[in-house]
């Protein structure tokens, strides 16, 4: 893992530009659930956290956006996702007329479709990374990301991991995605099986798909699983 990562584990920040009402989350002991209350289930807007945090200047980071909501819950209009995701690509293409690297945005949803929808007609430079967050057999089927595939960098969120899952990698037509992310639960409400990591990190070797192990059911960061430490990210190579 990279030293820099050592907060987050996979990113150097997040970025919140919304929080959006209502929770749809299928984890019954969802963190945001609780949050929802003190923020009065109001649907907020700060577009202004991306330009305060991202830069035009200086090294290359690593961002997650949205961690306080989902830019593409139904809540949330379409005008704010292309707002957001253009304020991304106007970052990094001033980074790029500066001649530095890209910053590297994860954008991560349960509601991958509606997300696609909105930024297709964008033109998706080599920073972004289109996220798919699931728990259980169920939430990955209804949220696969074969559409996106080929057109934009994709990754799994499988966070936190619920009960197996088969990611049915399609490797004949190079149905994979870029990157997949792993976690249990970590307040230890849902315990998370051992076999059902190494059925993940099994599947994403033999698709030579690079696998990062976050967590167990507590906060340890990269803790080791059958002796080794699965750290692999795949946007590590456009932020050294």
């Amino acid at each position: 893992m990279m030293k820099r990562f050592k907060k987050y584990g996979y990113c150097d920040d997040v970025i919140n530009p919304i929080r959006h009402i209502n929770c749809s989350c299928e984890v019954k002991n969802c963190w945001w659930k609780a949050m929802q209350k003190r923020f009065n289930h109001k649907l907020g807007w700060f577009p202004d956290q991306i330009t305060r945090k991202a830069k035009t200047t200086g090294p290359p980071k690593v961002f997650a956006i949205q961690y306080s909501g989902d830019i593409a819950h139904p809540s949330v209009p379409a005008e704010y996702v292309e707002q957001i995701i253009r304020s991304l690509e106007e970052i990094n293409y001033k980074r790029y007329d500066n001649e530095l690297p890209y910053h590297t945005w994860l954008l991560l949803t349960k509601w991958p479709n509606r997300l696609w929808d909105t930024i297709k007609k964008f033109i998706m430079p080599q920073g972004f990374y289109f996220g798919s967050s699931v728990s259980n057999q169920n939430t990955y089927n209804n949220r696969v990301l074969y559409e996106m595939m080929g057109h934009i960098n994709t990754w799994y969120s499988v966070e936190p991991m619920t009960e197996p899952i088969d990611l049915m990698f399609d490797l004949a037509r190079g149905l994979m995605p870029d990157q997949v992310i792993l976690g249990g639960d970590s307040t230890g409400k849902y315990q998370l099986d051992l076999d059902w990591v190494r059925s993940v990190r099994d599947q994403c070797a033999e698709a030579s798909v690079p696998f990062f192990l976050k967590q167990f059911n507590d906060h340890k960061l990269n803790p080791e699983l059958d002796g080794t430490v699965h750290d692999e990210l795949a946007w590590d190579k456009y932020n050294k």
